[in-house]
């Protein structure tokens, strides 16, 4: 084992180093992404916010490195549709004659 360390150049000390996970991050981990999945226009400052309220002693920049390491995003927004364009939909789509400005669509 010494050799190869050696060759490759990693510290043995690495090379044995067991993660511990804490429980708790765990269970943060899974709040948060319960949260992100409820309210799927919310960011990570967001949902620091409802986690400090919930009673979770966390700041934004513990719930940004987790955010990320998840691989969690926001979704963009849909664009808005005109009125214009939805009212002209409506009078297309209503079983009667068709107006002439239907027509020029």
């Amino acid at each position: 084992m010494r050799r190869a360390c050696r060759v490759l150049g990693v510290p043995r000390s690495t090379y044995r180093y067991i993660l511990q996970v804490n429980p708790l991050e765990i269970a943060l981990i899974e709040r948060m992404t319960e949260l992100a999945l409820q309210y799927g226009r919310y960011g990570y400052r967001r949902i620091t916010a409802l986690l400090q309220i919930e009673g979770w002693n966390v700041n934004h920049k513990r719930i940004e490195r987790l955010w990320r390491q998840e691989g969690l995003k926001v979704p963009n927004r849909q664009p808005k549709t005109s009125e214009t364009v939805v009212k002209r939909w409506v009078l297309c789509t209503i079983k009667a004659p068709i107006p002439e400005s239907c027509l020029e669509l």
